[in-house]
């Protein structure tokens, strides 16, 4: 779930434990689903055994009209004010 923010940052609160890379895989998938795009779509670009990630949205991964990109870009900026 999505706790609010931390900083300038999302937190968001996950089940599985940081073993196996278990807890990097949910984080993807959960965002992917809140974002309504591929996890492949998303990469966990820094931050891989910390529990403060960077996550790079890959927009070639995924075609976009200008209005379906607008509403992409209005989902992650208010993904904090909406917790799940």
């Amino acid at each position: 779930m999505i706790a609010g923010l931390h900083n300038e940052a999302l937190k968001i609160k996950l089940t599985a434990a940081p073993v196996d890379n278990a807890a990097n895989q949910m984080c993807l998938k959960f965002l992917a689903k809140c974002l309504g795009v591929s996890k492949s779509s998303l990469e966990i670009i820094a931050g891989h055994t910390s529990r403060h990630k960077q996550i790079l949205l890959r927009s070639d991964q995924i075609k976009l009209t200008q209005s379906e990109y607008k509403h992409l870009k209005h989902l992650i900026e208010n993904l904090a004010r909406h917790p799940n």
